[in-house]
């Protein structure tokens, strides 16, 4: 009967109404009918299943916004529905035009609940694919989120560090004295300021494999500047770092071979007008060089060919200007 009232009233402001007298008849009617947009739900349903039941059935199967309309008003029977979702309770003595706000509210607020899981879903697939390894955490440094790449370098899962402190997920020390370097996260929530990782920082994984990573962390912050989580940025240079190392060895072991030749050695490069050679420019020069031509390599490097060499070194010019044309 009171069904039957209510579902007048509600016509009279425009709503086509569907009624289910049993929470069973509610969850068939809701799967049947996709045009349904929201649900009044009843508590006590006789016999069967009671409204609480039926509201968490139906949700398992579609989003929809579900108002409670119940008789109940002890506290604990409104958090039982609070803990199910949250588009509003309406006790069944209330006059239509609070039903009528309550609906309206409850319609705002699961559109707007849609517009933030869209937003949320959309975050979540650029921060995906980011080729770089991304951490979110919130204010107190507490991990929120990490995006595939920094799953595979921590060796964590997201699902299972949510809410640790980032010291736990992302251990980090110098690569020289193994020390633990400082919580980067910690800085800019001191600070505000984006924070750079120092050279030879080395991440160690869950699994204890070890990455040199080069890293920033910068502050979220809201619409009023507030400061409400951070981003740790960070990418695996290991492979850098050993390309550096070979580069460096490479280096030396030729500037040994360079130094302690017994000929004398110059380097020069080409210095070319629209396109044809007209001088050359000394690079470097070994002991013996200097030793037989009586230059201090200092004196000499950066300067051209003619300003060093006297005009009867003109027959090395010439050379030079032949290996210029021939290669």
């Amino acid at each position: 009967i009171i069904a039957l009232s209510k579902q007048k009233d509600l016509e009279k402001y425009g709503y086509n109404v569907l009624i289910a007298n049993t929470g069973e008849k509610a969850v068939v009617l809701s799967k049947n009918n996709n045009k349904i947009d929201l649900i009044l739900m009843d508590i006590d349903l006789g016999k069967g299943i009671d409204g609480t039941e039926a509201a968490e059935l139906i949700l398992k199967d579609r989003e929809i916004p579900i108002v409670f309309m119940s008789s109940h008003t002890e506290s604990e029977v409104v958090e039982k529905t609070e803990k199910i979702t949250s588009y509003g309770y309406v006790v069944k003595s209330s006059s239509i035009t609070v039903i009528d706000a309550s609906i309206k509210m409850a319609f705002r607020l699961f559109d707007a609940t849609n517009i933030i899981e869209k937003h949320r879903q959309h975050l979540n697939i650029t921060l995906n694919s980011i080729g770089d390894a991304v951490i979110v955490t919130d204010i107190w440094g507490d991990v929120l989120s990490l995006n595939p790449v920094a799953e595979a370098l921590t060796g964590w899962k997201s699902e299972l560090v949510l809410g640790k402190p980032l010291p736990e997920v992302f251990n980090i020390i110098n690569a020289g004295n193994r020390k633990l370097v400082d919580n980067p996260v910690n800085k800019v929530l001191e600070t505000g300021q984006i924070i750079g990782l120092s050279n030879h920082t080395v991440l160690i994984a869950k699994d204890g494999n070890e990455y040199k990573i080069a890293d920033s962390a910068a502050p979220i912050k809201d619409f009023h500047g507030l400061i409400t989580g951070v981003v740790l940025v960070f990418r695996d240079v290991t492979e850098e770092y050993r390309n550096k190392e070979s580069l460096l060895r490479t280096e030396n072991q030729y500037r040994m071979l360079f130094e302690s030749m017994i000929d004398g050695i110059c380097l020069h490069e080409i210095v070319y007008d629209t396109g044809k050679a007209i001088n050359y420019r000394i690079l470097d020069a070994n002991p013996k060089y200097e030793q037989i031509l009586q230059f201090k390599k200092e004196d000499i490097v950066g300067k051209l060919a003619t300003e060093v060499y006297k005009t009867d070194d003109a027959p090395y010019l010439d050379v030079y200007a032949k290996v210029a044309e021939t290669g």
